[in-house]
C-alpha cells in the first residue's frame, strides 16, 4: 500500500501486514486531479511546501499565469489536517495510485473497501460547501462522497469538513439526515459507536437487495465504476475490463450469484418488504410465467438454481396470501 506522508510529502510503499496507521481522504474529483506522476516531478514538494502552490500548467510551462491549483492545494491541506490530528500517513485515491499501471489499479479498486475500513479517520472534503450556508440534505444528493456507500460505511471514524477544512461534523452526528437521503438505514451509521459492532457481519446478513439500493443514486465518471465501487460491499474480487461499459454490472451480479443464495439478487428493484430487512426475514415466491403460480420457498439455493436454467422464471417480492403451487414445466 502506497501512503503519502503528511510531514515531507514523500511516498512510502509497506506491505499489507505492516501498514501504519493512516488517515484517508474522501473527495470529489474536479476533472484536474494531481496524479502519481505529478508527485514524482523532482519540484512536487517544493510546490507541496509552497503557501500559494501553482497550477499543474505551471509545471510544464513556468511563465503561466493561472490561479493557484485546487487539487495541489487540497493535497496540502488535506496533509495538514491529518498531521495536526496526530496522522504521520495519508491515502489519497487521485495520487497514491499509479493508474497507468493496470495491475496495480486492479489491486487498488479490489482492495478499496479494506484500506478503508482499516483507516483510523476518514476526512471528506465537501470542496464547495461553506459552513456559514451548509445544508446537509442538499449536499448528500450533489456530493459523490456522501453518496458512496463504501466511503459513508467502511470507515470507523468519518468527519466532514467544509471548504476551508471546517469540521461540520461526524457520520454518527448527521446520521438521520444521511440515512434520509440515501436510504442507508441508520444502523449501519451508527454501529461503529456499539459494543461488539461486527460490519463486514452485518453486510452478510444484509440483503443483495438493500446493499444494490444504497447505490442505486451513485454517479461515477466511468460507467464501469458504477459495479466496481461496489465490489467491497458484497466482498468480491473480480477482473477491471474498462471499456466494456454495462457489461460491468452484469459480471457483478454473475460474481454475487456465485457466492450467495440470496435471490433478491434478482428482484433488487423491488420495494417493501424488501428493503432494510435481513436476507433470512424476507419471504421471497417465485413465479412461472407458464403456469402464472407463485410459491413461498424457504430455502434460497433452489430458486437460484431454477433462476439460472429456467429462462421462464423470475423471483418477486410478494404477499404473503400469494399461491402456493410452483411449476418448473
Amino acid at each position: 500500500m502506497r501512503l503519502l506522508s503528511t510531514k515531507d510529502f514523500t511516498f512510502h510503499v509497506f506491505p499489507e501486514d505492516e501498514v501504519p496507521t493512516y488517515a484517508i481522504l474522501s473527495h470529489t474529483w474536479d476533472g484536474d486531479e494531481v496524479t502519481l506522476q505529478d508527485m514524482q516531478q523532482p519540484n512536487a514538494r517544493r510546490i507541496l511546501q509552497s503557501s500559494n502552490p501553482p497550477t499543474k500548467s505551471w509545471m510544464k510551462f513556468p511563465q503561466s499565469s493561472n490561479p493557484p491549483s485546487k487539487s495541489w492545494k487540497k493535497i496540502q491541506d488535506a496533509c495538514l489536517k491529518a498531521s495536526l490530528k496526530g496522522f504521520l500517513y495519508i491515502w489519497i485515491d487521485s495520487c497514491c495510485i499509479d493508474k497507468t499501471n493496470s495491475a496495480e489499479l486492479q489491486e487498488a479498486i479490489n482492495s478499496m473497501f479494506r484500506w478503508y475500513r482499516n483507516s483510523a479517520v476518514c476526512l471528506a472534503l465537501l470542496s464547495d460547501v461553506d459552513e456559514s450556508d451548509f445544508k446537509f440534505d442538499k449536499e448528500l444528493q450533489s456530493h459523490a462522497t456522501l453518496s458512496s456507500p463504501l466511503e459513508l460505511l467502511a470507515p470507523d471514524k468519518l468527519l466532514f469538513f467544509d471548504v476551508y477544512w471546517k469540521q461540520l461534523g461526524s457520520r454518527s452526528h448527521w446520521a438521520n439526515q444521511i440515512s434520509k437521503t440515501t436510504g442507508i438505514h441508520a444502523k449501519f451509521l451508527l454501529g461503529t459507536g456499539l459494543e461488539n459492532w461486527d460490519l463486514e457481519a452485518v453486510l452478510r446478513d444484509t440483503s443483495v437487495a438493500t446493499k444494490m439500493s444504497w447505490a442505486a443514486g451513485r454517479q461515477t465518471t466511468r460507467v464501469e465504476d458504477e459495479a466496481y465501487c461496489l465490489l467491497g460491499l458484497f466482498d468480491l474480487h473480480m477482473p477491471m475490463l474498462y471499456g466494456e461499459g454495462r457489461k460491468a454490472f452484469a459480471r457483478l451480479q454473475q460474481e454475487i450469484m456465485k457466492s450467495t443464495d440470496d435471490c433478491t439478487l434478482l428482484a433488487w428493484g423491488y420495494n417493501e418488504p424488501l428493503l432494510g430487512a435481513p436476507v433470512s426475514e424476507i419471504p421471497f415466491y417465485c413465479r412461472c410465467f407458464r403456469c402464472g403460480q407463485h410459491c413461498r420457498d424457504n430455502i434460497a439455493s433452489p430458486l437460484i438454481r431454477a433462476a439460472r436454467f429456467w429462462p421462464s422464471i423470475r423471483l418477486n417480492a410478494l404477499p404473503l396470501s400469494s399461491p402456493s403451487k410452483l411449476c418448473l414445466r
